[in-house]
């Protein structure tokens, strides 16, 4: 649908969309009010009228605005009312004031209106004689106006009873995304998720050998560098419209590495950053929850448009480290005690979040606890997977040396005390939490489950390599895949 005639000076604001609207409507109508009081938008098939002072109490209908023509044609030839812009024409105060001025506009774009028997001579701002595209806005203004029942895809309503499918129709301006480590499992479920929405990808990777998974994944560019060398970084920084950074698991110098990597984004003029942290970084107990809380601190000094998401445990950090032993065997091992609770989430509804944090506005500046619904065992776990599977499986707490996604932590000083650390806490408190509120208002949906994380990521599991105690693991953010 189009504005009603073919010469017209109504703007077209078609920089409205339906899902700002619903967002956040005030700010367009500001914006409306200061460039275009009377503007068509497209996307709701309407004009929207955002500038009116109200002089009367009733409302006037189509009858009122022909009855009253003559009327304030003539307070405008004396001067007395000046239209909007400064010229004289109808009331600027009266909605029927406006409707008049929009009409004159239709028939004479021009300006030089032509005479009008109610006036006595010929003047801007006086009315033209109604022609057929005015004839038909007239009846499009009674219909608007007397059929408040009519049925409309494009109405509030509507898009609030399907927010997960208006999440869904989303699309995002082409942008390019700096994905930070975007082979590892993190970053190739950020990449699928920015591509889906026809985001543009930048993907860093250590390894050359795993670019064609990542170029699969729907990144455009590869930049092939070690995430500790700065000047990589910053050469692949140039020109992006945002980063995403999740920092290396257990690295004595992640939080300095990170803050500069966000002084790298501010220096590019970099507008948006997503840091991917920890679920409940004011745990003091552990080390690597440390480092994330100093990196939020130099990140809410900078002017970037920030989101931090803090996901809870991964669920495939928890399956990939026994799946072998799952399928060969029937056992789901974990470093830790199998009957202690813990709150989990499926990183690919994170990293949903996160392009979400990329496409729209609605979680600039804001940090979001992210986790799916409840807490669970081990055993918990090992019953759910046993459902969707057809076959037993049990759970069982294993020996450190025994659990392959701390084979290359235990080479370190620094990474072993500090995975001893947190199998300690978790020992004894779990890792509580599991509300799910905030990241199912985010997607519009309910959170995965173990059961839905297994039926989406199925195939990427059984692909996915898993590493073992003789494996030297690199120390960069591919390989974010432990416990958080």
């Amino acid at each position: 649908m189009s504005p009603i005639g073919t010469a017209t000076s109504v703007s077209v604001a078609d920089w409205v969309t339906l899902e700002d609207l619903y967002r956040d409507p005030f700010p367009i109508y500001e914006r409306l009010r200061s460039e275009a009081p009377v503007a068509w938008i497209p996307a709701a098939g309407r004009y929207f009228v955002t500038a009116l002072r109200r002089r009367r109490r009733h409302r006037a209908g189509p009858g009122d605005l022909l009855r009253r023509r003559g009327q304030l044609t003539a307070e405008n030839s004396h001067g007395s009312h000046d239209g909007p812009q400064g010229r004289p024409g109808a009331r600027s105060g009266t909605r029927m004031g406006r409707m008049l001025e929009l009409r004159a506009e239709r028939s004479d774009p021009a300006g030089a209106l032509r005479p009008y028997p109610s006036c006595s001579r010929t003047m801007t701002g006086c009315p033209a004689p109604p022609s057929p595209a005015t004839d038909r806005f007239r009846s499009r203004v009674a219909g608007n106006r007397n059929d408040r029942t009519r049925p409309s895809t494009t109405t509030r309503r509507d898009t609030r009873a399907r927010p997960q499918e208006s999440a869904r129709r989303v699309q995002c301006r082409p942008s390019m995304i700096l994905v930070l480590g975007a082979s590892g499992y993190t970053g190739l479920a950020v990449t699928r998720a920015l591509a889906a929405r026809g985001m543009e990808v930048r993907g860093f990777i250590r390894n050359a050998d795993a670019a064609a998974g990542v170029r699969a994944a729907g990144a455009g560019e590869i930049v092939v560098g070690d995430l500790l060398d700065l000047r990589a970084v910053e050469a692949a920084a140039k020109g992006v419209d945002g980063i995403f950074f999740i920092g290396p698991r257990f690295l004595a110098e992640e939080a300095a590495l990170a803050k500069a990597v966000i002084d790298i984004a501010v220096r590019a003029g970099t507008r948006r950053f997503v840091l991917s942290g920890v679920y409940h970084p004011s745990i003091r107990a552990l080390v690597n929850h440390r480092s994330k809380r100093d990196t939020k601190d130099h990140l809410y000094q900078t002017d970037l448009e920030f989101t931090v998401l803090q996901p809870a445990r991964f669920m495939h950090g928890l399956l990939l480290s026994s799946w072998t032993r799952i399928v060969e065997e029937g056992l789901l091992d974990d470093a830790f005690a199998a009957d202690v609770k813990m709150a989990y989430v499926d990183y690919c509804d994170v990293a949903e979040v996160a392009a979400i944090a990329f496409c729209e506005d609605r979680l600039v500046r804001g940090t979001f606890e992210l986790s799916a619904d409840g807490q669970h065992t081990l055993h918990e776990v090992a019953a759910a997977l046993s459902a969707t599977l057809n076959r037993s499986v049990r759970a069982e707490r294993v020996a450190l040396l025994d659990y392959s996604p701390a084979g290359s932590l235990l080479t370190n000083p620094y990474s072993a005390d500090g995975f001893r650390r947190l199998r300690s806490y978790y020992d004894r408190h779990g890792f509580h939490g599991g509300n799910s509120l905030v990241l199912a208002a985010i997607l519009g949906r309910a959170p995965n489950d173990f059961a839905a994380f297994w039926r989406t990521d199925q195939e990427r599991l059984q692909h996915q390599s898993i590493p073992t105690l003789t494996t030297r693991l690199p120390t960069t953010i591919d390989q974010e895949m432990g416990p958080t």
